[in-house]
Parts: structure tokens; C-alpha cells; sequence
């Protein structure tokens, strides 16, 4: 193969995983129903304080695996995607008073706790982050709280 044949090669390849990567990402995105939260709760300026990583479970039908970072304001629950994974989800702020505990679960040594987003989707957290949810008035049963 030709030097310039083996440019061309990888500038189609790379063109193609880019459109493979935007496309299977936006797919996701709109499957875990952040297009509607961000019709609702869009905010693009970052607030103040430390980010949470890991606590994110799953979106909607969409299982994930620290794609989504959360900042605990006084205004409310910031959601916001690592950066490969930011097509169609921009940052989010919901409010406190849309932020609603639904239940907790158990499936063998994993436990979860799914939290309402506003009526519009379904947030599955750890369930060590349920205290520090209270701390904003978000109402969660006794026990469904750690220790």
C-alpha cells in the first residue's frame, strides 16, 4: 500500500468511528429521555460545588457506567455527562421540588434507588447519595436509607 493510500484509509476510518460514536451516542441520549429534560432543565452555566462521579446507575432505559457526574446545589440537582458523551445532553439543573424518590430495589448485593425527574425520567443512584438528598428536602422513607 501506497503512503498516501494508508492516509486515506485511516482518515475514512476515523471519519467513520466518529459518525458511528455520534450517532450510537445520540441514540442513547434520546433512549434515556435526556432531549426531554433538556427542554425543561437545560443550564449551561456550571455551578459551584464538588462533582459527584459514580453515583449515576442508569437514565431512563439506559444503564450507565459514570457517564454522568451530579453537583448538589442549593437550587437544585445539576446532571451533567462526561465530555465523549455530551452529544444531544447538555448540562441539566433540575429543581429540588422536581426531584421526587420513588423506590429502592435489590437484586442480589446491588442496591439502587430510583429518583423521579420532574414526570420526565427516571434517575437510578446508589443508594449511599439518598442522605445527602434529604439534606435538600427531598423526601425518602426512613427506611430506604443506608446504615
Amino acid at each position: 500500500m501506497r503512503p498516501l493510500q494508508g492516509i486515506v484509509v485511516g482518515i475514512v476510518a476515523l471519519c467513520s468511528f466518529m459518525v458511528l460514536w455520534t450517532a450510537v451516542t445520540g441514540l442513547l441520549a434520546y433512549v434515556s429521555g435526556w432531549p426531554a429534560l433538556a427542554a425543561a432543565y437545560r443550564c449551561m452555566a456550571r455551578p459551584p460545588g464538588a462533582s459527584l462521579r459514580g453515583q449515576v446507575i442508569a437514565l431512563g432505559l439506559v444503564r450507565e457506567r459514570n457517564v454522568t457526574n451530579l453537583i448538589l446545589t442549593a437550587s437544585g440537582l445539576y446532571l451533567y455527562p462526561l465530555w465523549p458523551f455530551r452529544f444531544m445532553r447538555p448540562p441539566l439543573l433540575v429543581p429540588w421540588k422536581e426531584v421526587r424518590y420513588l423506590d429502592s430495589r435489590q437484586i442480589f448485593w446491588l442496591r439502587s434507588a430510583d429518583l423521579d425527574l420532574g414526570g420526565l425520567a427516571r434517575l437510578r443512584v446508589r443508594p449511599g447519595l439518598l442522605p445527602e438528598l434529604t439534606q435538600y428536602g427531598v423526601a425518602i422513607p426512613s427506611d430506604a436509607l443506608p446504615g
